[in-house]
């Protein structure tokens, strides 16, 4: 099974708007994490409370002007240029010893990236804009739903939602309100653009599997997209061609999604057992919920 990679939370404090940033695959400028920092992060003995400090001497290393301090377990404020944020590292700390300087680096170059942005010294493009499809586990979706982020966003089914975001080089960075208007876009627009966009990323997918069961796959995408896929029709116009039923799919993680045919008792139930293994084990949680794609639209799945 595959798993997504690191993935951080920026809370902007005390402004107007509240910011999720999420990283990608990591891809770094050259510049490399202290020796010192790398070997005490790659410490197995290593307490979380020290791994908070140790990240935080990571973002201070960076950038040394700004204003770094542990707010609570792997959150660590900062500001920078003006800008106030809080950086989770949670999902560093998940990685094995033997990676965790390395996710630690990537995480503290996207918060970098995430702070200039946040300054507007980086500005979004109308060819970056994709869909995500996350769920109400993600942070982001539920500073949406506190009416504490601007983000643009909307229900898309059962737990789950679709965000726009900025496809940049080493991180997503949230489509805002504010944005909407410099492009001159409405929310119509936004999302037959983001659409078209995704279909420029994405090189085509790969199906595995058997018996009726599958996952499908984007190659050469660093697991960012596959939940997004269910947004697609043309994917799910060509499958239904080739089921008995209806198209039964589950998306528990970021970068998984499992297909399988309402006629087949075993592949269903094989999906939602994979789907809550899935949703409970992985990185980047997305939703546990099977649907089924019905009139063209996707539903909870209930079984008959």
């Amino acid at each position: 099974m595959r798993s997504s990679q690191y993935g951080y939370l920026l809370l902007v404090i005390g402004a107007m708007a509240t910011m999720i940033a999420c990283q990608k695959n990591a891809k770094t400028d050259g510049s490399k994490l202290p020796e010192r920092l790398a070997e005490k992060l790659s410490d197995p003995e290593l307490e979380p409370g020290a791994f908070t400090n140790l990240c935080a001497e990571a973002l201070k290393t960076l950038d040394p002007q700004a204003t770094v301090s542990v707010v609570g377990p792997f959150q660590v404020a900062m500001n920078s240029q003006g800008v106030d944020l809080v950086a989770g590292f949670e999902n560093p700390w998940r990685a094995a010893p033997a990676a965790r300087a390395e996710a630690v680096w990537a995480q503290v170059l996207g918060v970098r990236e995430a702070s200039k942005a946040m300054a507007g010294q980086v500005v979004g493009e109308l060819r970056e804009i994709v869909p995500l499809v996350r769920g109400e586990v993600d942070a982001a979706v539920q500073l949406i739903k506190a009416g504490k982020s601007k983000q643009v966003a909307y229900p898309l089914t059962a737990d789950l939602w679709v965000l726009y975001a900025f496809n940049k080089p080493t991180q997503f960075l949230p489509v805002m309100d504010e944005d909407l208007r410099r492009l001159d876009l409405d929310r119509a627009q936004v999302r037959a653009t983001a659409l078209e966009n995704l279909r420029q990323f994405i090189p085509g997918f790969e199906r595995k599997g058997g018996k009726g069961t599958w996952m499908l796959i984007l190659p050469n995408t660093g697991g960012n997209f596959e939940a997004s896929l269910l947004l697609l029709d043309e994917i799910w116009d060509d499958l239904e061609k080739e089921t008995q039923g209806e198209v039964v799919a589950a998306v528990p993680a970021r970068d998984l999604l499992f297909v399988t045919d309402s006629q087949n008792a075993a592949g269903v139930s094989k999906v939602s057992a994979l789907a809550a293994d899935a949703y409970a084990k992985g990185d980047h949680p997305v939703s546990k919920q099977v649907l089924v794609r019905r009139s063209g639209e996707w539903k909870p799945w209930a079984p008959p």
